[in-house]
């Protein structure tokens, strides 16, 4: 069974989401117009889920025509992740054995390269002061995005990749590194071939 969508925040605004634990799921921001939520200090872990619907352990996801912006995820635990080979998920593997780059502990799926540039697309997201590993790719920016992404004094460790990235904005400042296999690349493309 897919897990999608453990917390579901839809089209709302002035959301804090903290001091929760969310396991075998994950949780999703999403709806035209949304804007300052907060996910803090919140444990998501052990998300099974098929790479086909472009999924994270927060998943960013299309906000149409007048975009998400003022999006904070602070000082959360963010881990492990089983990947599905098809949609019905009926076997999954472990993030370290499976190449995939549809997949970020943080992902966004902005509007911008489907409405066209002026469809608003993601505003600003700062991610800060987490912890993450045992992911395939920590992030998975998919489409340009009005930005800035802030990715700030995260410890990451155990991925296959910093992630896979099509936003113009992003700015990594101070994140600690270590036991990771290769840095970004451009969305649909391979950092390193794969063992």
């Amino acid at each position: 069974i897919l897990n999608d969508y453990g917390l579901r925040v839809e089209g709302k605004s002035y959301w804090r989401i903290e001091d929760i634990t969310v396991d075998r799921s994950n949780i999703y921001i999403g709806g035209g117009g949304a804007h300052d939520i907060y996910v803090v200090g919140n444990e998501v872990k052990n998300y099974k889920a098929w790479t086909g619907n472009n999924p994270g352990l927060i998943l960013i996801g299309r906000a149409d025509t007048t975009g998400l912006y003022n999006i904070f995820i602070w000082n959360n635990v963010l881990h492990d992740f089983l990947t599905c080979t098809d949609s019905t998920c009926a076997t999954a593997l472990p993030w370290n054995q499976v190449y995939t780059h549809m997949v970020g502990v943080v992902t966004n799926v902005s509007a911008q390269d489907y409405a066209g540039f002026d469809a608003g697309g993601t505003g600003y997201v700062e991610i800060k002061n987490n912890t993450i590993y045992n992911m395939p790719n920590a992030f998975f920016f998919k489409n340009p995005t009005a930005g800035p992404f802030i990715i700030k004094n995260n410890t990451i460790y155990d991925t296959r990749t910093i992630g896979y990235v099509a936003a113009s904005n992003v700015t990594l400042d101070r994140n600690l590194l270590y036991n990771v296999g290769a840095g970004w690349s451009g969305v649909g493309r391979s950092p390193y071939t794969d063992p």
